[in-house]
């Protein structure tokens, strides 16, 4: 189930669906390979920071929302995500490195495409 719908807040779309589109596919693209390359064929993946799903809108087209996890540390995209797509949605909360909502599970494919942009100097090197 693909949703046309992007949220009013989210700040990765500037007015072109077009190229919305085709950032958000050439990230499912990634975590499609790496599914390969892992011989998973209904991978379950970690995808973070979800936003306001850019990406996750991709990945319910190519996999099952049941095995798709997302999370961030901004409670509104989570929630919509989870809403809108039927992924399971997580929360971050402090300290955002340690992941504390995240289940402890294996996934198959980690997409941790914007990671690191988010995160503090400090909490990069941690």
């Amino acid at each position: 189930m693909q949703s046309a719908r992007i949220h009013p807040n989210d700040d990765m779309f500037h007015g072109s669906t077009e190229h919305y589109a085709s950032v958000g596919t050439q990230m499912a693209d990634f975590v499609s390979h790496a599914a390969s390359l892992a011989n998973a064929r209904s991978p379950k993946v970690l995808e973070l920071p979800c936003g306001y799903g850019r990406v996750t809108r991709q990945l319910v087209t190519r996999f099952d929302p049941a095995q798709i996890h997302v999370a961030d540390i901004m409670v509104p995209p989570v929630d919509f995500c989870a809403e809108e797509f039927g992924v399971h949605a997580y929360s971050i909360v402090d300290p955002v490195y340690e992941f504390k909502n995240v289940p402890d599970e294996f996934f198959d494919v980690a997409a941790l495409g914007s990671l690191i942009t988010h995160l503090s100097g400090h909490n990069a090197r941690t």
